[in-house]
C-alpha cells in the first residue's frame, strides 16, 4: 500500500485498513507513506523489487525488507526511512487530559501528570465542569486556532517540547458531550503550535477526525441527541507518523462544523463537553518516558 498522511481526498485510514486486513489474512504486504497530499509513489527501486518478485518470480529477498517505509518531514518522497512496521512497534499509548479554559488555550497533560497537578481541583463542582462550543461554519479551523479567544472552538496545548517527539499510529479521542439539537457536526484537529500558516502542511497539522454524535453507537442506526443528556463519543483520528521538533506544542482542537470537511448546518448549535470525562490517547514512540524527557526542561 502506498499513501500520504496528508491526503484529505482519499483518507489515509483507507490504505491502513487494507494493510491491516492483508496482514490478518497472512498476505505478503508492505506499506509506504509520505508526508504530502494526494498522489505520490514509493521509490522505483522498491517497486521494481516488488513486481520483479511477484510478477516474474525473482528471488530478490524483497520480503526480507522492513514492513514500513515512511518519508520524514521535509524529505523527498524517493528517500523514505524504514521501520519494522506501521504503527511503529515502539509506540505506546499515552493518555492526555484537557484542563483549564479551552476558549483561550487550556492545558493538555498526560493523565498521571494532570492528576498530580496541585493547581487542579478534585471538587465535585470541578469534576462536572462544562466547556461549550457554539457552531459557526463561517470560521475556518485555522482561523479559530489563531484566535486568542473564541466561543466557536476549544483549544488545549501541551508545554513546548525541548526534544524531538515521535508520534506513530492512530490517535483516539474520547468525549462526553451534550447538544441542544438532535444532530450536530463534531470535528477534532490535532495540530502543532504555534500555528505558522506554512505551505507545508506538516508544519501545522498533525492529524484530524470527524464524527456525528447521533451515530456514536453505530454508523447504521442514528440516535438523535436529547438536549441536556450527555453521550460518550469515541473514535480514531486519521493515521499519522510525525516527528515534532523542539519549540512545538501539541494542540487539541474541538470544534463543531469544519467548513472544509463537514456539512454547514445553520449556525448556533451548542455542544457541551464534560471536560473531566474527555481524553486523548496518543501513540508516542517510547511512550510516557519519551514524552516526559521531551518536556522536562519546559518552563511552566
Amino acid at each position: 500500500m502506498a499513501h500520504a498522511f496528508n491526503d484529505w481526498n482519499v483518507m489515509p485510514e483507507h490504505s491502513y485498513r487494507i494493510y491491516q486486513a492483508a496482514q490478518k489474512k497472512g498476505l505478503p504486504c508492505k506499506i509506504y507513506y509520505h508526508q504530502g497530499g494526494h498522489g505520490g509513489q514509493p521509490p522505483v527501486q522498491l517497486l521494481n523489487q516488488w513486481f520483479s518478485h511477484f510478477l516474474y518470480g525473482q528471488d530478490n529477498k524483497v520480503m526480507d525488507l522492513p514492513n514500513a517505509w515512511i518519508v520524514r518531514e521535509g524529505k523527498r518522497n524517493s528517500k523514505p526511512e524504514s521501520y519494522g512496521d506501521f504503527p511503529n512497534p515502539d509506540a505506546k499509548v499515552v493518555t492526555f487530559k484537557p484542563q483549564g479554559q479551552g476558549k483561550r488555550i487550556g492545558q493538555l497533560n498526560p493523565a498521571l501528570m494532570a492528576n498530580e497537578d496541585p493547581a487542579s481541583s478534585n471538587s465535585p463542582a470541578d469534576s462536572q465542569r462544562l466547556d461549550d462550543v457554539i457552531d459557526n461554519f463561517s470560521f475556518s479551523v485555522p482561523q479559530l486556532i489563531q484566535a486568542e479567544w473564541s466561543n466557536h472552538r476549544l483549544l488545549y496545548a501541551t508545554p513546548k517540547l525541548t526534544a524531538p517527539l515521535h508520534l506513530s499510529g492512530l490517535p483516539r479521542i474520547k468525549l462526553r458531550i451534550a447538544c441542544d439539537r438532535p444532530t450536530a457536526c463534531l470535528s477534532v484537529w490535532l495540530v502543532s503550535l504555534p500555528w505558522t500558516n506554512s505551505e507545508r502542511i506538516t508544519d501545522d497539522v498533525i492529524t484530524r477526525g470527524w464524527a456525528d454524535p447521533a451515530n456514536a453507537d453505530s454508523i447504521w442506526n442514528e440516535k438523535p441527541m436529547i438536549p441536556g443528556q450527555f453521550r460518550d463519543v469515541e473514535f480514531e483520528l486519521q493515521p499519522d507518523d510525525q516527528i515534532l521538533q523542539p519549540g512545538e506544542q501539541i494542540g487539541l482542537v474541538l470544534v463543531s462544523s469544519d467548513r472544509d470537511f463537514t456539512l454547514w448546518p445553520e449556525p448556533g448549535t451548542q455542544l457541551q463537553f464534560q471536560i473531566d470525562q474527555c481524553q486523548l490517547d496518543l501513540p508516542i514512540v517510547g511512550g510516557l518516558e519519551a514524552y516526559t524527557k521531551a518536556i522536562e526542561s519546559s518552563s511552566p
